[in-house]
């Protein structure tokens, strides 16, 4: 996550960067960045290109000249801080380069610590002194002592590993050490580089990170058929717990010939598998999974697992049909084979179906269903019996998937108490479909609730339903929903909206100025915040102070932001997509800053305050 420097501002000092609260600029003892941070600050908008500083250890001339070069081309300023923090980096790495490339590595002797310890301590000294001629002069900001201080760090942390003993550390420290670079990868294409470049440091690091189990136990099948270095770090793992990832990418798409000689290696472990998520295109592998994990079960094997989720992202409406081979896959396959699988907390299905009636699905505290054919999905009363052996469930994610509608047989059932669940996602239903779900149980601490794709018809019976049924909301999430444009509808979707007084994070995309405009009126009388009103004015949404947005009109996003300001309720935070921020003018971009601080979030990404938001 990137915040977006104000164009309008000054620069902000520490080499002009705009750090987020709380959080320090980076030191001469952080190691040099290698991937996007999720908050690191955007870099400022110019760098000096003075020729005396070009000659005194800063950026290399050819470096800055290019920044400024693409910074005229730079289309809007979001754009224009992503490339410079970027070209900050190339710097770091191209110093690194420069340093390291006649290096050879090799035991030091003591003349030679002796000198590095020496001018590592000349390299701090120049540190600390440009940090004080920093202070002496602050507020005003040097931008070539900014330069010089930016680039002296870098040189420091560069060398300073030659003289850090770490191989002098016991091995369990250094394991220690490496089970933190591996677990804090950012993504899990970097996490399996980081593991790769541990053993390919030296003999003794090999060592140690090979004799590691758990440095091995997450395993994301990425390789080409036969997998062979998946399968070696399944060998590696040992009895360790097991989180295996199998998925299609370009350049491979799982079949069940493939699928299917996979699935009977990693049974051999599947007492030590924790955590199992295939996400494949087509039916043959997906039916090979659900087969082999039913014969493992019906063998009586010990299942341990406790997450699985099975994706499949073809069509929903492409099913298995009459002819079919092999003919036992035609039928649904009851998970694991119908033995209960004590330790399954978190269980995701999506565009498959299973023999719900067979299936033990008891105390889980995930459960996320997607688009599912309602003729395949499990009866209202099967159903309610999940629901019912999950007491603990905090997470229930339904997706144009749910139950079969049994109006008869779901008549006169009181609501199932959920008294545990944290997060609700209502998804792809029609008006009277979603009623019919929502009365099957009661939710009341609700924190972060999603509707998504709500469109065609008038939903407001399906709000004047919700009004006052989740008190407890904190984050809510609004996509692709609809209103009618008329006055009944407005009054009850704002009496909804009453009904969430905690609400502080709003998440939105795809939704029209008349649904974002019912934050602005008064829950009461009906008074938009620019219509006058002699009573005091009650607000809705009171402590609504971060939104988090997509493909919306930024001037749309400004004139809703200034008109919470004006109710007394401005907005602290305002998270654009890359996309979104990417599209936005010069113009549009001073405008948002105006109404609150500006921060793009990676893709895939989420903000720091929504795990908070969720807790008790």
């Amino acid at each position: 996550m990137l915040p977006i420097p104000n164009p309008s501002h000054g620069s902000t000092g520490g080499f002009g960067l705009q750090t987020p609260p709380g959080e320090a600029l980076p030191s001469p003892y952080q190691n040099l960045p290698t991937t996007s941070p999720p908050h690191y600050a955007v870099p400022p908008y110019h760098l000096s290109t003075s020729s005396s500083f070009a000659h005194e250890g800063g950026i290399p001339r050819e470096i800055t000249s290019r920044i400024n070069r693409e910074s005229q081309q730079s289309r809007t300023p979001a754009i224009e801080a992503a490339r410079r923090y970027q070209w900050l980096k190339q710097i770091a790495l191209s110093r690194k380069n420069e340093v390291i490339q006649d290096w050879t590595p090799h035991t030091l002797s003591p003349e030679e610590l002796d000198g590095l310890r020496h001018d590592t301590v000349s390299r701090i000294s120049k540190i600390q002194t440009l940090e004080a001629a920093q202070s002496h002069i602050a507020p005003r900001v040097d931008q070539r002592l900014e330069e010089m201080l930016f680039m002296a760090r870098i040189d420091y942390r560069i060398r300073f590993s030659r003289i850090f003993r770490v191989n002098d550390l016991p091995n369990e420290i250094i394991a220690n050490i490496f089970r933190y670079v591996a677990w804090s990868a950012p993504d899990l294409k970097s996490g399996v580089n980081w593991r790769l470049w541990l053993t390919w440091t030296c003999k003794q690091w090999r060592r140690i990170t090979l004799d590691d189990p758990t440095l091995w136990s997450a395993i994301w099948f990425r390789d080409q058929p036969p997998f062979d270095r998946s399968l070696a770090w399944f060998d590696r793992a040992g009895s360790a717990p097991l989180d295996l990832r199998i998925s299609d990418h370009p350049g491979h798409k799982f079949t069940d010939k493939v699928m299917e000689p996979l699935m009977q290696r990693l049974l051999t472990k599947i007492s030590s598998i924790r955590m199992l998520i295939v996400i494949v295109e087509d039916w043959e592998p997906v039916l090979v999974v659900l087969d082999k994990l039913r014969a493992a079960g019906k063998a009586g094997v010990h299942i341990a697992m406790e997450r699985f989720e099975l994706h499949r992202t073809g069509s929903p409406y492409v099913q298995i049909g009459a002819g079919y081979q092999p003919k036992s896959f035609r039928e649904p396959m009851s998970l694991f084979g119908g033995v209960h699988a004590p330790c399954l907390k978190y269980f995701s299905i999506n565009g498959v179906h299973i023999d719900w009636q067979h299936s033990v699905l008891t105390n889980l505290t995930t459960i996320d269903i997607r688009r599912i054919p309602l003729e395949l999905a499990p009866g209202i009363l099967q159903f309610r019996t999940i629901l019912s052996s999950c007491p603990r469930l905090r997470k229930l994610c339904l997706d144009g998937a749910g139950p079969q509608l049994q109006l008869e047989e779901a008549r006169g059932l009181p609501p199932i108490q959920l008294n545990d669940l944290r997060i609700l996602v209502i998804a792809d239903f029609s008006v009277h479909y979603a009623h019919y779900i929502l009365s099957q149980f009661s939710a009341p601490n609700v924190r972060d609730l999603t509707l998504m794709n709500f469109g065609g018809e008038d939903y407001s019976p399906l709000f004047a339903m919700m009004t006052s049924r989740f008190p407890e909301v904190r984050l809510l999430t609004i996509y692709s929903v609809g209103i009618v444009s008329s006055v009944a509808s407005g009054r009850t979707i704002v009496k909804w909206l009453e009904s969430m007084p905690l609400v502080s994070y709003l998440r939105i995309a795809n939704i029209k100025k008349l649904f974002l405009d019912l934050f602005l009126y008064d829950p009461h009388t009906f008074q938009h915040v620019h219509q006058p009103q002699s009573t005091p004015r009650r607000i809705v949404c009171p402590q609504l102070s971060i939104l988090e947005c997509q493909a919306l009109e930024p001037d749309m996003v400004t004139s809703w932001g200034i008109s919470r300001r004006q109710l007394g309720v401005p907005l602290s935070k305002i998270y654009l997509t890359q996309d979104m921020a990417n599209k936005i003018t010069r113009e549009q971009h001073i405008a948002l800053c105006e109404v609150a601080n500006l921060y793009i979030l990676d893709i895939g990404g989420k903000a720091v305050e929504e795990d908070a938001l969720v807790l008790d």
